[in-house]
């Protein structure tokens, strides 16, 4: 399922910008997941960029990086345990460029929107194919592409239109909002009606918040 995405994001990761900060980070390649059409999906922003990284693009196995890596993908590990998503969960990231600092989203924001906005009709395409039961998105940053934090139609993005369900406590997907970078519902027809969870970064979160998430996560499966 995965694969099929390399030429479509090295095609967009072939854009050239006017500006050269914008240019350094493209030139490193693009990053993405092995996903799979598993019922939870976790969503983060980007994947980081270390001194020692090979300048290449490449996909991961996400199973094999929660054990290399547990201090970021052990967390969704923690937050599925004994619940029904426990060995059905994915992860992508909102955006495949390659970049530890997530502030400097900002160079393409202010350089080159027009980046921004291909690359995440590209992304919520993925996550409509992925077509999970329950999205969480574990970014505050990632969180407002998503328009959950639009305001006077600013930060509208993919503009997804949410209602609050009271009994869950999510956010549940009812359309699109105006001044969505999509045309109309169709482009989101598998994620009507699904759940949202919106989460800061799982590293950062109390043991507290996390048991809350966890409780919630489990409700949904049992019951949604």
């Amino acid at each position: 399922m995965y694969q099929k995405y390399f030429s479509r994001l090295e095609s967009l990761f072939n854009y050239k910008s006017k500006n050269e900060n914008v240019n350094q980070i493209l030139k490193r390649g693009f990053c993405y997941s092995e996903f799979q059409n598993n019922k939870l999906l976790f969503i983060g922003i980007n994947p980081s960029y270390l001194p020692n990284a090979n300048i290449e693009s490449h996909h991961y196995c996400i199973k094999k990086a929660s054990q290399e890596y547990p201090k970021y993908f052990g967390k969704f590990r923690e937050l599925v345990n004994k619940t029904k998503y426990e060995n059905d969960w994915t992860y992508i990231d909102l955006f495949n460029f390659r970049e530890t600092d997530q502030n400097k989203i900002k160079y393409f924001i202010n350089n080159d929107l027009d980046f921004i906005v291909e690359h995440l009709k590209l992304t919520n395409e993925i996550i409509n194919e992925i077509n999970p039961e329950v999205i969480v998105v574990c970014n505050s940053g990632a969180s407002n592409f998503f328009g959950i934090n639009e305001k006077q139609g600013e930060n509208v993005w993919l503009g997804f239109d949410f209602y609050f369900n009271e009994d869950f406590g999510v956010e549940i997907v009812n359309g699109l909002k105006k001044g969505s970078i999509l045309k109309n519902t169709s482009e989101i027809e598998n994620l009507m009606g699904k759940p949202f969870l919106f989460s800061s970064i799982l590293t950062y979160l109390d043991v507290h918040s996390k048991k809350r998430l966890n409780w919630i996560i489990k409700k949904i499966g049992e019951n949604f």
